[in-house]
């Protein structure tokens, strides 16, 4: 049966909708259903991600010489590579723009930023924070989408990807995407490895790429708060009890993370200005992910996969 430890999806390839054809392999793989309900959530992201990722070859039908994605208007992100000017930019949905230029920085030489002339799908987000292990998917484009399921770990500037198996030829520069941020958290490299967003964003304003792709809200999206994104004042909490171990009959403690959890709890803000972890409601509490924070937010905001 498949676990959290175990990545059940080695690499999907799709001509169209890579989610759709990642979950129908899923369902059929994961018994434990961990990973399809992941891809599932993030199933808008991941299309998103899929259709702002792009291969570079120096001619129509000529071989691809990188893997690229859209991380500003007219500006894309891949690893490594230097096309040259007036190369083709290729998109799976036909879509095509050509390079004008190439920026690297000394700071990070194995990051290239391309400027492009054409239109551009909407960007892939970056990642502001890293989580200490995030489930992801390198999305990436030789010819066709496709999607390999994998596990980040390790620190921001050492991160560590885990993968099911190798990746397809031309993988290089294709972004990892958090299944919780539904934001790009690093590029992959030639080894397999990855360059972290952080460093990523650090190159672009050193270069001053931008304005970087965002995440947009619903309440942005609306000009105002809309009723699932209205901000609670936590003094509407402080008649809440919280926990009660004895609320079954039988006394039971209040359990807490532990190991690797530990380090991935979400802090909010009390009305004593300070920190707690702990969500006290009506006979019972709640302690939440910090890393998933953005898929609980999701959940709310979103009704379909």
């Amino acid at each position: 049966m498949a676990t959290t430890s175990t990545i059940p999806l080695a690499v999907v390839l799709a001509s169209s909708d890579v989610a759709a054809q990642a979950l129908s392999a899923l369902a059929k793989t994961d018994p434990s259903r961990y990973w399809y309900r992941r891809v599932a959530v993030a199933a808008r992201d991941v299309r998103t991600a899929a259709a702002a990722v792009c291969r570079i070859s120096s001619g129509r039908g000529e071989p691809p010489t990188c893997t690229a994605w859209v991380v500003a208007p007219g500006v894309l992100a891949t690893y490594r590579s230097e096309p040259a000017v007036g190369s083709v930019v290729q998109f799976s949905s036909g879509a095509e723009a050509r390079v004008r230029s190439v920026l690297r920085s000394d700071r990070e030489p194995d990051i290239a930023f391309i400027t492009v002339d054409g239109a551009l799908p909407s960007g892939i987000p970056l990642a502001r924070t890293a989580a200490p292990t995030q489930d992801a998917a390198v999305i990436g484009c030789n010819g066709e989408r496709f999607l390999a399921l994998a596990r980040v770990s390790g620190r921001p500037n050492d991160p560590k990807l885990e993968l099911g198996a190798a990746l397809p030829p031309g993988a290089s520069g294709a972004p990892v995407i958090s299944l919780s941020l539904g934001e790009a958290i690093g590029l992959v490299t030639t080894a397999g490895a990855m360059v972290s967003a952080e460093r990523i964003v650090a190159v672009a304003a050193v270069l001053g790429v931008g304005p970087l792709a965002a995440h947009v809200t619903s309440g942005e999206l609306a000009g105002a708060e809309s009723g699932l994104e209205r901000r609670v004042d936590p003094s509407e909490y402080d008649d809440r009890k919280g926990y009660d171990p004895g609320f079954i009959g039988e006394a039971v403690p209040f359990p807490t993370p532990k190991g690797p959890l530990a380090g991935d709890v979400l802090e909010y803000d009390t009305t004593a200005s300070a920190k707690s972890t702990t969500l006290t409601y009506t006979h019972f509490s709640v302690v939440m992910s910090r890393s998933l924070e953005h898929v609980h937010r999701r959940q709310y905001r979103r009704q379909d996969p």
